[in-house]
């Protein structure tokens, strides 16, 4: 299970550091590495000069729900 903690000192300065977890937290790290490779994916799909094929519009949807839709709660 992933967690929302910056580093070991959250339990101590939670409220000074609460701000930062939606973007440096583990959770983070992964939503937006999954952003970052799902785009790239995309990006590479729509170039004629790689083996990969173009995507379609759903396919492409499919890729983008991966993180708009990314929760960690099982």
């Amino acid at each position: 299970m992933m967690g929302t903690s910056i580093n070991p000192l959250d339990g101590r300065y939670f409220e000074k550091t609460r701000a930062q977890v939606p973007y440096f937290s583990e959770e983070a790290l992964m939503k937006y590495r999954i952003v970052m490779e799902g785009e790239y994916l995309i990006a590479l799909s729509q170039l004629s000069k790689t083996v990969l094929r173009k995507f379609t519009s759903s396919e492409i949807k499919i890729i983008r729900n991966l993180y708009e839709k990314f929760n960690t709660v099982s």
